[in-house]
């Protein structure tokens, strides 16, 4: 509870650039450049002007919801991709069920193109009700 406490005192505070923003621009600039594109390129595909993208990958400046939307979705990344490992929840090992242990031993035999082609899968099958 004290890091969610410390990240929302950190957000909370308005001082930016700050450690948050900072490591959330680094890893946009990343897969902007893994992705092969321009700041500029990338602007326009999330509806953004390319001076606003370059101040969030220099952590000047938060990204919106829907710009995190656009970004997933154009850079190929899972939105929480963009958030700072010290700030994701760690996953308790042991309060896995057996169902879900049988299917990481399945995931783990597999290359990394069956792991995008089933990431797909399990995210549409995830929306269904």
């Amino acid at each position: 509870m004290k890091l969610i406490d410390n990240f929302l005192e950190k957000l909370s505070a308005g001082d930016l650039p700050n450690k948050f923003t900072l490591s959330m621009g680094e890893l946009i600039r990343k897969a902007r450049e893994e992705a092969g594109y321009s700041q500029r390129e990338l602007a326009e595909r999330i509806y953004r002007r390319q001076a606003a993208l370059s101040d969030i990958e220099n952590g000047k400046m938060e990204p919106n919801a829907s710009t995190l939307v656009y970004l997933a979705f154009n850079l190929k990344k899972p939105i929480s991709y963009f958030f700072p490992k010290q700030y994701k929840p760690e996953i308790d090992i042991s309060e896995l069920s057996t169902l879900e242990n049988e299917i990481l031993i399945y995931l783990k035999q597999l290359d990394e193109r069956d792991l995008i082609k089933i990431l797909a899968q399990v995210k549409v099958l995830s929306k269904l009700d």
